[in-house]
Parts: structure tokens; sequence; C-alpha cells
């Protein structure tokens, strides 16, 4: 199994799982005292592979993203920030059709 399939897995079982509506005590929690956290953020490549990163947020940035979702795995808190929708490219022509059409 490739790393890009690991990836898609993880997302696939992370997006499955019951979200938490955001609040200052979940993200309290989140913390638990420290000054920064790690919350995984899931993207595609220009190759359309899906990629993780490892982000280290303060509290002010994690309260201020729409992005982050906060599920609950095994009575532990998770974070992540899941990969928007794979993206399709635009021939030239087909830039230039919406723009001047």
């Amino acid at each position: 199994m490739t790393k890009h399939e690991m990836n898609e897995d993880e997302l696939q079982y992370l997006n499955s799982l019951t979200k938490i509506t955001p609040s200052e005590q979940i993200v309290d929690d989140l913390f638990e005292h420290r000054s920064f956290v790690r919350i995984d953020k899931f993207f595609f490549t220009t190759d359309n592979k899906l990629e993780k990163v490892r982000l280290s947020l303060d509290k002010k940035h994690v309260m201020g993203s729409k992005d982050i979702k906060y599920i609950m795995d095994n009575g532990t808190l998770v974070a992540f920030i899941p990969a928007h929708t794979k993206p399709k490219y635009k021939s030239p022509s087909e830039v230039f059709y919406e723009a001047f059409g």
C-alpha cells in the first residue's frame, strides 16, 4: 500500500466518524494547557495524489479556522483539516470561454 493510499484510507476513516460542533470548550480540550497543537491537513497535489502534513497552530488560529473538523476517535478528541475535492484542471480554451463566453 502506497503512502497516498494510506492517506486516502485515513481520511476516509476520519470522515466516517461523527463530527463534533466546534466550541470554545472543544478547543480548550484539544489544547490541554499547551500553547500549540499539531493538526493534520490533507490536500491534493497537482498530480491528484493525497498528501498529509502536520501543522502547528496556536489557539488564535484554531479558533479562527472554519476548515478544522473535530471528531472523537475511540474516546480521543481529534482535529484535522480534510482535503477539498480533487481539483479539475481546465484547458486554456475552457478558461477563455468561461471568462469571455
